[in-house]
C-alpha cells in the first residue's frame, strides 16, 4: 500500500518515497513492481505515468515498471 497524507501531498513527498521505494528494491535484485488503481482515481494515474509507470486498463488500472 502506497499513500500519503492529504496535508503533505503536492510538495514532493509522494515522489520522495516512491524514488526510495524503487531504488531500495532495486537494491535486492528486484526489477519490476506492480501495483492496482482504482478506476476513478485520476490523481494516482497521473501521478505513476510521471514517475514512468506504464498504465494498463482492465477492471481496475494495473500499473507496472522496469526498474
Amino acid at each position: 500500500h502506497f499513500a500519503i497524507h492529504p496535508d503533505y501531498q503536492n510538495c514532493g513527498a509522494g515522489s520522495f518515497f516512491l524514488e526510495k521505494l524503487e531504488e531500495t528494491l532495486r537494491s535486492f535484485g528486484i526489477d519490476r513492481v506492480y501495483g492496482l488503481i482504482s478506476q476513478d482515481n485520476s490523481r494516482s494515474t497521473r501521478f505513476f505515468k510521471k514517475h514512468g509507470w506504464l498504465i494498463q486498463e482492465e477492471p481496475d488500472l494495473f500499473v507496472h515498471k522496469y526498474l
